[in-house]
């Protein structure tokens, strides 16, 4: 049984530093059959100062000031499940 449903031969890769020099790269990515292991092969393309390269790695986007759960981030979610 192939661990990757559908099975996939290649797909896009993208990757990002999180430590100096804070490059961002794109490639592809070939898996190998019956794995879930993949051989990328691509290129830096940009560097990125700190906060942007943290930024891309987790994909993530700025909040407008409404977005954010502020109770949610001083309290977490232990204390507000209680």
């Amino acid at each position: 049984m192939y661990p990757v449903k559908p099975p996939v031969l290649w797909e896009r890769a993208e990757t990002q530093e999180i430590q100096l020099p804070f490059r961002g790269g794109v490639g592809i990515a070939i898996r190998l059959p019956f794995t879930r292991l993949s051989l990328v092969i691509g290129r830096w393309v940009s560097t990125y100062v700190e906060s942007q390269a943290l930024t891309n790695a987790i994909h993530g986007r700025p909040l407008s000031e409404e977005e954010v759960d502020w109770d949610f981030v001083r309290f977490g979610a232990e204390e507000l499940g209680s």
